[in-house]
């Protein structure tokens, strides 16, 4: 036990690093492979000191905890990646668990055009603290805006792909095509920045069992593949 509790520990060191100079001394926490930070520890506020007058009135009404999310990753969020060049985070949702603890979930945007596999996560106290973020953006995004080939064009490119990959007697039917920006070294988990404009074409073929495919398709013609199931 006293070995397990020792690479244990060993682990979290290697894992995360506390930054001099981070607001509030937060704890980020990297990922092994790619050395992004993928976990941001924030230390709860130090209580008053001073001694609450019993005539103070009622106690403050709790935070919004949506507010209160965009508030910290507006104020922090470069210091961790959660910012950059043409890139806003869109409120996705909120969700409160049994512990009391609400999980605000963001999607991040390029230019106004959604990132493929990339968001924020800020997980907030009962008393509306931010506690803890994850997060997977990516924040070195440098890709076109225009794409070169039109969305018909692409969705030739995926049903043409899917049919000679599966050998399908029967066209795939497209039932969505939109415009992504797709960071193929974050969903890969490695530590170059390349970045594609892509249309991701989801295509439905029912012939061999699988409900639906997701085609990443290079905005200029020049890239073919499957979006991963886990993103």
């Amino acid at each position: 036990m006293r070995v397990f509790l020792a690479i244990f520990a060993l682990l979290l060191l290697t894992l995360s690093a506390c930054v001099p100079g981070l607001a509030q001394d937060m704890e980020l926490h990297r990922d092994l492979q790619s050395g992004r930070v993928v976990f941001i520890t924030v230390p709860k506020p130090a209580a008053s000191s001073l001694p609450q007058s019993p005539r103070a009135g009622k106690a403050s009404a709790p935070k919004d905890p949506i507010q209160s999310a965009s508030s910290f990753l507006e104020q922090h969020g470069p210091e961790f990646g959660a910012a950059g060049k043409g890139m806003d985070l869109t409120f996705v949702r909120a969700d409160e668990d049994q512990l009391g603890m609400t999980h605000v979930s963001f999607r991040q945007r390029y230019y106004g055009i959604p990132v493929v596999g990339t968001g924020v996560s800020v997980h907030l106290s009962k008393d509306g603290e931010v506690a803890s973020v994850s997060t997977g953006s990516a924040d070195w995004i440098d890709a076109p805006t225009s794409p070169g080939i039109t969305s018909k064009q692409a969705e030739k490119i995926a049903i043409d792909a899917m049919i000679k990959e599966f050998a399908l007697k029967a066209r795939p039917i497209v039932y969505e095509n939109s415009l992504v920006v797709f960071p193929k070294s974050l969903i890969e988990n490695s530590p170059d920045t390349t970045s594609y404009l892509a249309y991701e074409v989801k295509l439905r073929a029912e012939e061999f069992g699988r409900a639906a495919e997701d085609w990443i398709i290079g905005s200029m013609g020049n890239f073919v593949g499957k979006r991963p199931n886990d993103i």
